[in-house]
């Protein structure tokens, strides 16, 4: 319905408004400390959606997907990866970026597509390629695990940008 496309239109509006004021900090402070910030941002609406029971307020999801095109929008991935890269290899840094990216998206549906059937499986008790139709726990029982697993993939990602955010830290404390 054009409801749902209007509820949808959350996600890319909220990248919209969060990513030039995300890169507005990372001037004014750094990648790491701005990414992990928004990764947290972005778990808040994951949570969210693995306790989903499909009987939420419509302005109430809506925010969570506010608050994922937020996140997702103020991460800085390109500042961390160019920021590390020397100046001649700068061509090269912004191609393995894409390449990643790219990569990313497809085994991103891929993991999505397959956690969300692992989960509908494993609730039905039986292998499931298709859609439930008559069974809708099976379906929001595999979203929930989708989710699961995102939420488990947004947690590696929280590590590791902190990880890179104490090597900053720790680099900056040694050039005073």
């Amino acid at each position: 319905t054009s409801l749902t496309g209007l509820i949808m239109m959350a996600i890319p509006f909220a990248n919209v408004i969060a990513a030039p004021i995300a890169g507005y900090f990372t001037d004014k402070y750094n990648a790491a400390s701005v990414s992990i910030f928004n990764l947290f941002i972005y778990a808040i609406p994951i949570i969210f959606l693995t306790l989903i029971s499909g009987k939420e307020n419509l302005v109430i999801f809506t925010f969570m997907l506010l608050f994922l095109g937020v996140g997702n929008g103020g991460f800085q991935n390109n500042p961390m990866i160019m920021g590390y890269a020397p100046q001649e290899y700068q061509g090269i840094a912004g191609s393995l970026a894409a390449l990643f990216r790219n990569l990313g998206m497809g085994i991103g549906v891929s993991i999505a597509t397959t956690s969300l059937y692992s989960g509908m499986s494993f609730k039905a008790g039986k292998q499931i390629a298709y859609y439930p139709t008559n069974h809708p726990s099976w379906f929001l029982n595999g979203m929930h695990f989708a989710y699961l697993t995102a939420l488990g993939l947004l947690i590696l990602a929280i590590v590791l940008v902190y990880s890179i955010h104490k090597i900053d830290k720790k680099e900056a404390l040694g050039k005073r």
